[in-house]
Order: structure tokens, then sequence, then C-alpha cells
């Protein structure tokens, strides 16, 4: 069985999230990588593109796009038009991060609030509607980004492009959940929840207090989560550079 895991700082957010059963879903605007979701755009374009992305956006003859397509294929060629479309696209999407390691050293820095804070393992096969109607695909991470073709098609493109990152974020083993407006909001209700019985385990960062872990403890234990197990991250002993959980 592969868990998924999501890396928390110690701050109000995650107790609201343990509370409320919920998990936040971001917009590609929020992330941490700039060239994530951020795809270039090639300067190759076609009329017949053109005619068919214009006549569909706006309500303009046929003939009128081709009396000014030099002026046209200008300013989409320049990017002003075209890509605010593309990313007004992407942030129409919301996007769940977890990853496949619970051990990685730069992953407790990263999102962890430098190992003070805590790791939550989900069991998918149980997760609640978080999970359900959804894309869930690991990342793919390449040498170069994919460049936007005009003359493709836009929503396939862009559905590529949110599950590729640069292999210089191979140690976070993603994987992403995405969901589309209409998919996240269904009667008027976010599909953002989690049952009670698919958060398995928490794992606590190595520099993390006693105290905080036995807050975090009780807090769980009042809020009804009887299947847990918690682990404390130590340094390993075989000389590798893997955090290991030891049960706590």
């Amino acid at each position: 069985m592969l868990y998924l895991y999501k890396f928390r700082p110690d701050n109000v957010n995650t107790i609201k999230i343990l509370c409320e059963q919920r998990l936040h879903f971001s917009h590609p605007f929020e992330f941490n990588d700039p060239f994530d979701c951020r795809p270039p755009c090639s300067d190759l374009i076609t009329e017949e593109a053109i005619l068919s992305y214009v006549t569909g956006k706006y309500p303009l003859s046929e003939e009128a796009v081709k009396r000014n397509m030099p002026l046209i294929k200008h300013e989409l060629t320049r990017g002003s038009t075209f890509l605010a479309d593309v990313e007004s696209t992407f942030n129409r999407i919301f996007v769940c991060c977890f990853s496949y390691n619970a051990d990685s050293p730069l992953m407790w820095a990263h999102y962890c609030n430098n190992h003070t804070g805590l790791c939550l393992g989900f069991d998918p096969s149980v997760a609640g509607d978080f999970c359900e109607n959804c894309t869930k695909l690991p990342v793919e991470y390449v040498k170069k980004r994919q460049i936007l073709d005009f003359n493709d098609n836009i929503n396939s493109q862009v559905k590529n492009i949110i599950f590729q990152k640069s292999m210089a974020w191979e140690y976070e083993e993603e994987i992403r959940i995405v969901k589309t407006p209409e998919q996240m909001n269904q009667g008027g209700e976010l599909r953002n929840s989690f049952n009670k019985s698919a958060l398995v385990a928490i794992f606590f960062g190595l520099y993390m207090s006693e105290e905080r872990i036995n807050f975090y403890k009780l807090l769980c234990q009042k809020c009804g989560y009887d299947n847990l197990q918690y682990f404390k991250m130590t340094l390993p002993t075989d000389g590798s550079y893997l955090l290991v959980p030891k049960e706590c």
C-alpha cells in the first residue's frame, strides 16, 4: 500500500486541517516553484489556429479576423492575450500535493519549518471526497519545460503541464490531486474532506518539542482519530541521510 504523505508546519492551519477534516487545495499561482504551471509559448502560430481561437473567443466574423490578421498575429505572438488565457485556465484549477516519501530531510526542511512540523500519512483507499472525482497522478520530472503550442488543443496541453516539474524537485516524489471548479464544488459544498479512518499516521519532526507532540496527540484523541500511529523522526545510525521514524 502506497500512503500519501502531507508535510505541514506546526501552525493554526494544520490544527484546522485536523479539527475540520479538510485539506487545502491550492491554485498554481500559490506554488513556490516559479516555473510550475508557467510554460513558455511558441511563436509559431498558423493563421488557421488564430482564426479558430479568435472567432471562438470574440464576436468577430472570419472576414474581420482575416482583414486584421497581421495585427492579431503580432498580439498573440507577443503573448498578451493568449498567455493571459492560459494563466486563467491554470488558476481555475485546484491542486492538493502529497509525497510518496516521508523520510526526506529536504522535505522536512522545506515544508515543516526546519524539522519542527509534522507529516500526515493518509490511506488513499479510504480517503474521502478529497480523493474522489479528480485526476490523481505522480509528477513527472523533466529536463526542459513543455512549450505551449497555440496550434494544438490548449486544454490537453494544460493537463500535461500540471503534472510536470523540473528534475531539481525530484526529491519530492510528488503526487498531485487535481480538480476542476466543478469537481471541487458540488451542490455548494467543497469536496476536500477526508475520512477519519484515512489518517493512519502522524510523523513528528526531528526538532518538534515533546510539548507540541503531546498537544497533537491530545488534539487527535479529542477529534476522534482512533486508528492513528505516532512516530518521531530520528537520525539514522547506518550512515545514510534518510531520517528514521520511531514509534512514540
